[in-house]
């Protein structure tokens, strides 16, 4: 099959390694510094997998304009979604299909209301990697893939095809039956460490080790756990235990909303944050310490 890469950071790079390891021709789409490093320099990628330096088919979203995928991997920032469905729109021809693996819940919404759901599959990642600089990858933990057809009424038999043939790569990936429930699963897990990590800037052991952070973490936890009831989302046990008992790659991670505020770019709040404060609020659930935590980042961002 034929894939674009939209969103050339640690996600989007990591991934188009692995669908060229399962033999599908691998396209990056990039713009800018990082569109001229990675033609120079080609792709360098230190992971837990096996490092490699390679060169890649790396073009502008204009020199892709004629080209027909059968997906397109959006993996940018949350914050980003607005300018990539303008981006993307005029490369969504009638037989693309579009992945999403975007942080956050809101995201699949906007996708299908400017392309059609029939037309996304909803993703869910779990892995922990960081981009050192354009074209520089550190993938240092896990490697979990989740996708399902966002309308449960869309059969597309690509995404079998696609989704069996990671199976010769070290990624574990698979289709589920309910991506909206899925992405709520990874939530807990970026409401619990993401936030807290951007506020403190400090990596999720860290935090963890810390007894007053915990707290703070648990709190935030109870108010996820009565939103998600509230909205008929099951929080699976396996869930929780990722927060109680994160793998060594995970307590040495700084997670993404950390790293963007280092790097003083705009974080993944309303994404992360925003949007389930106000289901809460719409359940009239209390939601306190999430909104705190929402708006010391929010002024945080402000005053950059």
């Amino acid at each position: 099959m034929k894939i674009a890469i939209f969103g050339v950071g640690a996600i989007g790079s990591i991934f188009g390694r692995l669908f060229t390891e399962a033999g599908h021709e691998v396209t990056y789409i990039a713009r800018g510094k990082t569109l001229a490093v990675i033609e120079r320099n080609g792709l360098t990628i230190k992971s837990i997998w096996g490092d490699s330096k390679e060169a890649v088919i790396v073009k502008s979203r204009d020199e892709v304009l004629s080209e027909t995928f059968d997906y397109l991997f959006l993996a940018v920032k949350a914050t980003g979604i607005d300018t990539a469905i303008a981006e993307l729109r005029p490369l969504m021809k009638s037989t693309t299909a579009l992945i999403s693996v975007l942080n956050g819940i809101g995201n699949e919404e906007k996708l299908a209301v400017a392309f059609g759901a029939d037309k996304i599959v909803g993703g869910s990642v779990l892995m922990s990697a960081v981009r050192i600089d354009n074209g520089i990858i550190h993938h240092i933990g896990k490697g979990d893939l989740a996708v399902g057809q966002w309308d449960e009424q869309t059969d597309d038999e690509r995404l079998p095809a696609l989704i069996t043939s990671l199976a010769q790569t070290p990624l574990k990936a698979r289709i589920v039956p309910n991506i909206r429930e899925q992405k709520w699963n990874k939530l807990l897990w970026n409401i619990a460490f993401n936030p807290i990590s951007a506020l403190m800037r400090q990596k999720v052991g860290t935090i963890l080790a810390d007894e007053h952070l915990a707290r703070i973490i648990q709190q935030m936890k109870t108010e996820f756990l009565a939103i998600a009831a509230a909205y008929n989302i099951s929080i699976w046990p396996e869930s929780h235990t990722g927060i109680e008992q994160p793998d060594e790659g995970s307590l040495q991670h700084l997670p993404s909303m950390a790293q963007d505020r280092l790097a003083q770019q705009e974080m993944e709040l309303d994404a992360i944050l925003g949007q389930l404060i106000q289901l809460g609020e719409d359940k009239h659930l209390p939601v306190a310490t999430l909104s705190t935590i929402f708006h010391l980042l929010s002024y945080e961002q402000e005053h950059y």
